[in-house]
Formats: C-alpha cells, sequence, structure tokens
C-alpha cells in the first residue's frame, strides 16, 4: 500500500508538470504573437506617416510646402496607380478634399481596410488665385 501512494504521488505530481508546461508554451506562443502583430502595426504606421510627409513636401503634389497646387492635384490623380509605385511602393492611397467646394482628389483609392491619417492642409486653386482649407487622407492597407 505504501509503494502504491509513492507511485501515485508521482503521477499527480507528473500531471501538474505537465500541465504548468502546457499552459507556458500556451501563454508565450501568445505573447509571441501579440508581438508579431503590434510590430506589423507599428511598421504600417511608419509607412503611413512616412508617405503623409512626403506626399505634403513632394514638388509633384505641392506649390509650396503643404500647400497642394489644384492643377498638380488633377494631373496626380489621372494618372495610373502604377506611376507612383516606385516613390511609395504598394498598397497606400491618397485623397485630398477641398472643404470650401468639395471637389476631391483621388489617387489609388480602393474600398479595403487600412490604417489611415488626415491632416489639414492648404490648397492653392489655380484660375482663381486663392487658397482653400482642406484635408490630406493618406492610407496604407493592410
Amino acid at each position: 500500500m505504501k509503494g502504491q501512494a509513492a507511485m501515485m504521488e508521482k503521477v499527480i505530481v507528473m500531471f501538474f508538470v505537465v500541465i504548468i508546461i502546457v499552459a507556458l508554451i500556451i501563454f508565450l506562443s501568445g505573447w509571441f504573437m501579440l508581438n508579431i502583430r503590434t510590430e506589423g502595426q507599428r511598421t504600417t504606421n511608419e509607412r503611413a506617416l512616412f508617405i503623409m510627409k512626403n506626399v505634403a513636401t513632394n514638388p509633384l503634389f505641392v506649390k509650396d510646402d503643404s500647400m497642394f497646387d489644384d492643377t498638380k492635384l488633377t494631373a496626380a490623380s489621372d494618372m495610373p496607380c502604377e506611376a507612383f509605385e516606385k516613390l511609395y511602393g504598394e498598397n497606400w492611397y491618397i485623397e485630398v478634399e477641398n472643404k470650401f467646394d468639395g471637389t476631391e482628389w483621388k489617387i489609388c483609392s480602393q474600398n479595403r481596410r487600412n490604417t489611415s491619417y488626415i491632416i489639414p492642409v492648404n490648397i492653392f486653386e489655380k484660375h482663381t488665385g486663392l487658397v482653400y482649407v482642406g484635408n490630406l487622407k493618406v492610407g496604407v492597407f493592410i
């Protein structure tokens, strides 16, 4: 009887050790997956912010820093997406909206899940010579 109790004690201890090891493996794999997801989101955010900064200062779109030119935006929005892939890569979009008259310029815009940032910008209208307030929305598709 004494030997049987000792054997049962060892079986119970081994059972709890196995449960602890399995729980540790599950916890560590969940923590690892969370870190991968967080790193991916950070990379996406950095890319969206890089594109926003570049678009706001690129002479292809702006007259002065953060003052978009409506004629340049019209020309850029008529170009195919592939023309900009060398500058910004794939899976991104730009939308500029004039808040005064509702004019919108969309470059590479699609209806997909994305991460985006919106900032206010000035839009120079060449034929009137006036500057209007608008929004710049830059996004990266996930």
